[in-house]
């Protein structure tokens, strides 16, 4: 399962990624770009050496690589990052910088098509959040995310900012195992099904094989 949590910076994404992460007892996927920045030898801070590091280097595409270059290497996780945020970010940032290298319509397209690798994504919505600061910002930001997600018509499902995080993150790990409890009892059934209608033949070497696999493991 690769489960993923979208929205702006200061909604509680990282704290639900770990808990979720925690009761469904795969790896957490967490990054930062405070983390990415000190990796590079800079202070952290939204002024002075974050922009030159966002016009020399493009932010939000090396966050972007170092997430998936984090996820290749688990089949199952929960992450922070869903790739639209990032994408929301990104056009911000342009607005921003004098960088004119940084290829945007691209870097959207490479977000877009990504979120697909995620079996499901949960947007958490501006409301106040865990911090007040930057309001404005984070509600452009938030809006922005509405925003790809409705034009890139990708399936999500919404938190409610009124719950507690606790509560929120054990509904998730509820719905998570649910469904994909009905997609495994889906998929047998459809197995069961195919088996049932196969030719005699085939049938008969499928039973072979598998009395083969129970002795074997016996």
């Amino acid at each position: 399962m690769k489960i993923a949590f979208t929205g702006c910076s200061g909604t509680g994404k990282s704290t639900l990624a770990r808990d979720v992460a925690r009761m469904l007892k795969v790896p957490a996927i967490v990054g930062t770009a405070k983390e990415l920045l000190e990796e590079h030898h800079y202070s952290w801070g939204w002024h002075g050496q974050v922009e030159r590091f966002i016009e020399q280097n493009g932010l939000q595409l090396r966050l972007f690589d170092m997430q998936k270059n984090r996820e290749d290497e688990h089949e199952s996780f929960v992450t922070d990052r869903a790739g639209v945020e990032q994408a929301a970010y990104a056009i911000i940032e342009s607005r921003q910088t004098a960088e004119k290298q940084f290829d945007l319509p691209g870097f959207l397209d490479r977000c877009r098509d990504y979120m697909s690798h995620y079996d499901m994504i949960f947007y958490i919505p501006w409301n106040g959040g865990i911090t007040d600061h930057e309001s404005g910002y984070r509600f452009s930001v938030d809006a922005i995310i509405q925003r790809l997600l409705s034009r890139w018509n990708k399936s999500y499902e919404k938190t409610d900012p009124q719950k507690e995080l606790s509560d929120v993150a054990e509904d998730i790990a509820e719905k998570i195992l649910d469904s994909f409890t009905a997609l495994r009892r889906q998929l047998t059934h459809s197995r069961e099904t195919t088996e049932r209608l196969a030719p005699p033949r085939k049938r008969a070497v499928g039973q072979r094989r598998k009395a083969r696999q129970t002795k074997a493991g016996r």
